[in-house]
């Protein structure tokens, strides 16, 4: 179900006197107040399920409210209800690159499908930080607001499919030995399996720029506006992160 936007605009208040707190929305009623130190005070708001965008001065926030239970179809009487618990980056097969990706996930559901199972339960997807991706806890990521990207099958990317650049890294020696590394282990090597991805994924890229249907490139620049100014932010976090890390490392 999803809402209209809500705004909510917060003054910083040197009390607990609150009236210059105030609520465009006329729907909204405030369901109450606590005080956090000296200088600020926490209201409590009552929203509807929806997606809300909160605005304090020129930030904003994005706040998703969500029901309390999960919505399920008819249930017949005594009928038994069933899933699967997986950790996605533990998931291995013979065409992953030593972690699970969405190819495999895609594939789980197919086969959990066939079992009769009614749901595939994963842990958090988040995305984690790519110049120090051994900080693998999807329960502490970098942001909440977007994918993990080594979850990614790099050769589903459709224009893998004819960028001569990527399949000649795939087809080299050294990306070959590393490749066959990562797969041979038994636990997750986060960082090695970062360097592969992002080593083909920076071979992709450039490609795609200039090769990509103008369908793809159209819905990439829609992905682009639609994640706005949040977006924006966050990659360039992850790529000044991922410049000074290499900086550091290269002395």
């Amino acid at each position: 179900m999803e809402a209209s936007p809500r705004r909510c605009e917060i003054a910083e208040q040197g009390s607990l006197d609150i009236e210059q707190s105030t609520a465009s929305a006329s729907s909204l009623e405030w369901a109450g107040s606590a005080p956090l130190g000296t200088s600020w005070v926490a209201l409590t708001v009552e929203l509807p399920c929806g997606y809300h965008q909160f605005e304090i001065d020129d930030e904003s926030m994005s706040l998703i409210v969500v029901p309390e239970k999960c919505w399920l179809g008819p249930i017949e009487r005594n009928q038994r209800i069933w899933g699967v618990a997986a950790q996605l980056y533990l998931l291995r097969s013979e065409r992953n690159w030593g972690i699970g990706d969405f190819t495999d996930l895609h594939n789980l559901i197919d086969i959990a499908a066939g079992w009769g199972a009614w749901v595939i339960g994963l842990n958090p997807l988040h995305a984690l930080f790519i110049d120090d991706p051994e900080q693998a806890s999807p329960y502490a990521p970098e942001s909440r607001l977007y994918l993990n990207i080594l979850n990614i099958d790099v050769t589903s990317i459709p224009e893998f499919a004819t960028c001569e650049d990527a399949k000649s890294l795939l087809r080299s020696e050294d990306f070959a030995s590393a490749l066959d590394a990562v797969r041979a282990k038994n636990l997750v090597d986060y960082r090695a399996v970062a360097e592969l991805k992002l080593w083909m994924l920076g071979r992709i890229h450039p490609y795609f720029a200039k090769s990509a249907s103008l369908q793809r490139r159209c819905a990439l620049e829609a992905f682009v506006q639609e994640g706005g100014r949040g977006l924006n932010r966050f990659c360039i976090f992850q790529a000044i992160r991922l410049d000074l890390a290499r900086r550091i490392a290269a002395g």
